[in-house]
């Protein structure tokens, strides 16, 4: 009988906390990692809690890839200025490995809001493939805003 309630209580736990994290669903904690993005926070105080937006790309991009990143790009720059640091990154290239496994790139475009405070990553927040999203330019813009706007509130 113990058993049973205890799985019952354990099960309810996992309800209530789900809805909790669905938004945040690609959001780690990376607060151990020794990062670009903490390298960034020690260079300049002003970075300490400022976003970071990624914009991943590979030795091998599709051919929208480009267009996309420049889009992303464009659309980080008009929407948020200075309140964000942008950087597009070839994160197959010697010396950027790091990122691979970091922010578990695989496509040929991923775009990674980084959520900064004091200094240390508390995590991210992660779109792949937008290039698929093209056809839907507001969907587009929508998605990108919303991650970035995501990681500003939490």
């Amino acid at each position: 009988m113990k058993k049973s309630k205890l799985l019952f209580g354990l099960f309810l736990a996992l309800l209530i906390e789900i809805p909790f994290f669905k938004g945040l669903s690609q959001y780690a904690n990376l607060s151990n990692a020794y990062t670009h993005a903490q390298s960034l926070a020690l260079q300049s105080p002003e970075n300490a809690n400022k976003p970071i937006v990624y914009i991943f790309y590979n030795d091998e991009p599709c051919e929208t890839c480009p267009q996309a990143a420049a889009m992303a790009y464009d659309l980080v720059k008009d929407n948020f200025g200075n309140d964000v640091n942008i950087f597009e990154i070839n994160y197959a290239a010697a010396g950027e490995e790091n990122f691979e496994w970091e922010y578990h790139l695989e496509q040929p475009l991923s775009v990674v809001v980084v959520k900064m405070q004091d200094g240390t990553v508390l995590g991210y927040e992660k779109i792949d493939n937008p290039q698929l999203m093209l056809d839907d330019q507001y969907y587009f813009a929508e998605k990108i805003i919303n991650a970035i706007n995501d990681v500003l509130a939490v």
